[in-house]
């Protein structure tokens, strides 16, 4: 008799219980290097959100990376309109190995198996750089910026890259092509030529928006404490999880369907299949083997994606400036692009890089007015109406006809040239002069460059 969907997860619930694995108990463990001494017992005892003596210790005795509050760096911004946002959009709550709501754990694991499976591919380029590049196949799609990088490259690209690189390399192009049209509505000049409200503010905007963002996402990543895709592959080949698995694939809700970079590569929707097959075949001796990085993730909660929060150049420059819409497909590409890729790189969940995006664009709605007025003479009722006009779901994006423009079409990076066989190299002939031959004439022999009439 077969089980009910029903009862299936509430099997799957109470095995993962009978693990070890309970509610708010599989997150972020990665304060410091492995065996650290001294703090193992404070990694213990650690429970999400942080409380004053747990973010101390994090802090002073640990190598965590800016372990903030939320009510110590967000005081002008309220993250609690993000986070309603995020529920509307089916990305809040955060999900986890270990969640008890059904349909949490679905895309928990729907989440993690795409992870696993561009892992799965990236590995298999590295340990054979001369088969066809896998990129297409993970990211089927991607800024025009990173034409012609495999999929090594692409998890390279943003490896402790400089915050913005990409984002000033985009309005530098457009710059010295001369393609920026400013909203004057917007950002009135001073007079008729004002470099400080042009070329510096673009400039400015790039840093402001790193660094406007950062700590309240910071701040959101300590509360929810969400463990990295490495942690739980880890985690997985020490056989201390059980991945969950199902015989027959169902369709999944809009909110849980695998994004389209993996629609290619996945034959079904079926979310358990081949978790722990792949994790085995990577052989992991340690957690950030998982990952393209040797070093692994950074050490600081995977959600949401902090390098997807600042990757919000779309955003603010739809509002200072009338973009065209290749400019905004462009822009909204290269955001995705940059997000995306750290999936690539195996250091977070696509659903990560979503929230992030989102993240991102819900706190410079709330500060650009007042930092646009301050600093560049806006009128704020103006950028809170423009605003209102331009705000994005990113969970669409990957259905606009923007995204899938052929100019972003991802192609199989050029193979080395120690992939090829050498040239075939013919033995040297003895005699340096052509053979005699006739000519065709009677009596007529030439023989090197020589004629002779016989």
């Amino acid at each position: 008799m077969k089980a009910t969907k029903g009862a299936f997860f509430t099997l799957l619930i109470s095995s993962l219980h009978q693990q070890g694995v309970h509610a708010r108990n599989f997150r972020f463990k990665k304060f410091d290097d492995p065996g650290t001494v001294g703090l193992e017992s404070v990694i213990d005892d650690v429970d999400f959100p942080l409380d004053k003596t747990e973010k101390d210790t994090l802090r002073n005795l640990s190598k965590s990376v800016s372990v903030y509050d939320e009510k110590e760096v967000c005081r002008n911004v309220d993250l609690q309109i993000c986070r309603d946002d995020l529920t509307v959009k089916g990305l809040y709550p955060v999900t986890h190995p270990d969640s008890t709501d059904r349909s949490d754990l679905r895309k928990f694991w729907a989440d993690f198996e795409e992870t696993v499976t561009v892992q799965k591919h990236l590995k298999a380029y590295k340990k054979n750089p001369c088969m066809v590049d896998p990129l297409p196949e993970v990211m089927p799609q991607m800024t025009q910026y990173w034409r012609g990088l495999n999929i090594l490259e692409v998890a390279e690209a943003v490896r402790d890259e400089f915050p913005g690189l990409y984002h000033y390399r985009m309005l530098a192009d457009w710059v010295a092509n001369k393609e920026v049209n400013y909203d004057d509505v917007i950002v009135p000049k001073t007079g008729q030529i004002d470099f400080i409200r042009r070329e510096v503010m673009l400039s400015d905007m790039v840093g402001f928006a790193v660094r406007a963002v950062g700590p309240c996402n910071f701040s959101l990543k300590w509360s929810e404490g969400r463990a990295r895709p490495e942690e739980v592959a880890f985690a997985i080949s020490k056989k201390e999880i059980n991945v969950p698995t199902s015989s027959k694939s169902t369709k999944p809700s809009k909110s849980t369907k695998p994004s389209k970079s993996t629609k290619n590569r996945r034959g079904g929707v079926d979310i358990f299949d081949d978790i722990s097959g792949i994790i085995e075949e990577m052989d992991l001796r340690k957690a950030t083997d998982f990952t393209a990085y040797d070093e692994g993730s950074p050490r600081h909660p995977s959600w949401p994606a902090m390098h997807s929060a600042s990757s919000a150049s779309s955003f603010w420059l739809s509002v200072i400036l009338d973009l065209s819409p290749q400019q905004l497909c462009d822009a909204r590409m290269l955001d995705w692009s940059v997000a995306y890729a750290r999936t690539v790189a195996g250091v977070h969940y696509p659903s990560d890089n979503i929230a992030g995006l989102m993240v991102g664009q819900g706190i410079l709605a709330q500060i650009l007015p007042d930092y646009l007025h301050d600093e560049y003479g806006a009128d704020k009722k103006k950028v809170e109406d423009k605003i209102k006009e331009i705000v994005f779901d990113w969970t669409t994006f990957e259905d606009t006809e923007c995204f899938n423009k052929k100019r972003y079409k991802s192609v199989p990076a050029a193979r080395p040239a120690v992939c090829f066989d050498p040239p075939i190299r013919r033995p040297e002939n003895p005699n340096p002069h052509p053979p005699t031959m006739r000519d065709g004439r009677i009596g007529v022999t030439v023989e090197g460059d020589i004629v002779t009439e016989e």
